[in-house]
């Protein structure tokens, strides 16, 4: 008698919020915040902003120009669920998340690419146990210190835009992991 096989997390609708909720804990897990306020780095030394937010500004800036995320958007997009997501390294910003409707990936990709024509996108194909396929594009940008990417999944899409710090800190972490298996 054959056991039916258990639905794998990758088969599910629940796999896409489990990404997004591992993406964001790995972000949260690296925050750390002192006492002393900083100074911002200043936008055009690293380049990459996202309405007026950059990598390395003071936090107190950033609570200056969004005292509360009450209807932030990009390119006009509305946020869903937890819609922004900032943490913070020594009182400077070290990672912002954006959550929206994949429905409204387009328009932001538009947006960015017109701000930044450099950034570059990629389509995978992608499927499930049952046969149904679909599209997953991931879009990316770098700068000096800074790091956008731009990922549509099924029903919602990310971006996110973090520091080349964080971003090394947590491949350095995954490294170490996979040498405990």
């Amino acid at each position: 008698m054959r056991t039916p096989k258990k639905p794998r997390l990758q088969d599910s609708p629940t796999k896409v919020l489990v990404a997004v909720v591992a993406f964001l804990a790995a972000g949260l897990a690296s925050a750390q915040n002192t006492a002393q306020p900083k100074e911002s780095i200043p936008t055009s030394a690293q380049g990459i902003d996202i309405e007026g937010l950059h990598v390395g500004m003071a936090k107190a800036d950033v609570q200056e120009r969004f005292p509360t995320w009450s209807g932030f958007t990009i390119a006009g997009v509305s946020g869903t669920y937890t819609p922004v997501s900032v943490d913070y390294r020594d009182e400077i910003l070290d990672q912002l998340l954006f959550t929206f409707n994949a429905n409204s990936f387009a328009t932001i990709v538009a947006a960015v690419k017109e701000k930044y024509p450099a950034m570059t996108c990629e389509t995978t194909r992608l499927g499930n146990a049952i046969g149904a396929t679909f599209d997953q594009v991931s879009c990316s940008l770098r700068d000096s210190v800074s790091v956008l990417r731009l990922v549509r999944y099924v029903d919602i899409s990310l971006l996110s835009l973090e520091s080349k710090r964080l971003i090394e800190e947590r491949e350095l972490r995954n490294k170490k992991s996979k040498k405990d298996i």
